[in-house]
């Protein structure tokens, strides 16, 4: 017993020095998304079922948007994107981005389109399938 009580000594003492020297880091608020464009969600339905088309007018070709993944969470879809502002300066170029998400067959109810960019919700829409 005594053997135990000293691994774990030994377990605590070295997880306690590897936080003070900066070793294991603790997870750091992340920055919030500021998006200088208005992303747009349109919903529609096809032949082979539901889709959602996410538009964005992106201010130069520098800045980078691209689709992840997608969620889903009961009605909710989590549409995922990453996003990065450019570092150097760019030429001021309106830039469309487009992206078509299927969503596939629907039953009667509401539903929520969620966009995160970065992992932060930036914007979210709700529509009805009757």
């Amino acid at each position: 017993m005594k053997k135990k009580a000293k691994l774990i000594a030994i377990i605590f003492i070295l997880l306690m020095s590897s936080l003070m020297l900066g070793c294991v880091k603790k997870e750091e608020p992340r920055e919030e998304v500021k998006l200088s464009f208005e992303p747009k969600i349109l919903v529609f339905e096809t032949e082979s079922g539901w889709r959602v088309n996410v538009l964005m007018a992106l201010p130069t070709p520098c800045h980078k948007v691209e689709y992840v993944g997608k969620q889903t969470k009961g009605n909710e879809y989590y549409l995922d994107f990453t996003y990065k502002k450019p570092e150097n300066p760019c030429a001021q170029v309106i830039t469309n981005y487009n992206q078509t998400i299927d969503l596939g067959e629907l039953k009667k109810g509401e539903y929520t389109i969620i966009l995160r960019f970065n992992g932060q919700e930036v914007k979210r829409a709700t529509f009805r399938v009757n």
